[in-house]
């Protein structure tokens, strides 16, 4: 999609990976992932890097590419560079089971949707576990009224700023 495309040039040029969460919100989130299976990604350069905020989480799993595009490993180092340029744990153990996952995004709308970076790999993977909660990390200034999407494309539940929590009805 032609809108997709000129939107995600004009915001990528904005991506920083600065971002403090504000400690209520720390909170809320860290009670949301008590005792979970909790998916998060290994942030590119320009991403936010949320991994060090999160506490008591039953266990931590990562995104890492195969031959199939994107599957689940329990995050651990080592760690490789994958063809994309991204970390990702050297041993792959395939999870089959989330109960939260933590996704980036170049930018969000109030009602879920999810601007990527055009290659599609989270919203394959995202729809093989439809019930699991889907958390969108963002900047307040990367959270828009409306982006184009598709009917492929995998609606957030919640997206989080540094200061607030935005609880989305799907």
């Amino acid at each position: 999609m032609i809108e997709k495309q000129i939107l995600r040039s004009q915001i990528k040029k904005t991506l920083t990976s600065e971002f403090l969460l504000h400690n209520s919100v720390k909170k809320t989130i860290n009670e949301l992932l008590i005792g979970k299976k909790v998916c998060t990604y290994m942030p590119l350069k320009n991403e936010i890097d949320i991994n060090n905020c999160f506490d008591n989480v039953k266990e931590l799993f990562t995104t890492y590419v195969n031959q199939n595009g994107v599957s689940i490993t329990t995050l651990k180092k080592p760690f490789e560079i994958n063809k994309y340029g991204v970390l990702q744990p050297l041993i792959n153990t395939n999870e089959k089971t989330i109960d939260i996952f933590i996704v980036p995004g170049v930018a969000f709308d109030i009602t879920g949707n999810r601007l990527g970076r055009g290659v599609g790999f989270y919203d394959k993977l995202l729809a093989k576990f439809p019930n699991s909660i889907k958390i969108g990390i963002a900047h307040e200034s990367n959270i828009l009224d409306t982006i184009p999407f598709e009917a492929h494309d995998v609606k957030m539940n919640k997206i989080v700023t540094s200061s607030k929590i935005y609880d989305i009805e799907i």
